[in-house]
């Protein structure tokens, strides 16, 4: 399973020393990271507790769909699975514009899924 995320910018005030401005976004960096792993985790749980092996991927990036297909690419994929929702634009609603991108590029067949409708 692949997350892909990125951190926003912190604003650190002027005057900030350069060192503590530093450790400041490194304890941001590492509290974005932790929580989307610890979040991962949650969401692979139930597959792991029924006994199936299950791979996490973390990767720091401002583009899924490229890194998308470059781990697809790295780790030999066989199929992709990708959720096909977007609130972008027109041409991205009926499929998501990183799930049409991905599976214009992947490597390997892409199964995409849409949500299931809230009651």
């Amino acid at each position: 399973m692949l997350t892909v995320y990125q951190h926003e910018a912190i604003r650190i005030p002027a005057g900030v020393p350069a060192d503590m401005a530093a450790s400041l976004r490194e304890q941001q960096t590492g509290g974005v990271e932790r929580a989307v792993a610890e979040k991962m985790n949650d969401y692979v749980a139930p597959l792991v507790r029924q006994g199936l092996p299950v791979a996490t991927i973390l990767r720091l990036g401002s583009s899924p769909r490229h890194l998308i297909i470059e781990v697809a690419q790295e780790v030999d994929a066989d199929l992709l699975v990708i959720g096909s929702h977007s609130k972008r634009g027109l041409l991205d609603i009926a499929l998501g514009g990183t799930a049409r991108h991905v599976s214009e590029h992947a490597p390997c067949p892409v199964v995409m899924v849409a949500p299931k409708a809230k009651k």
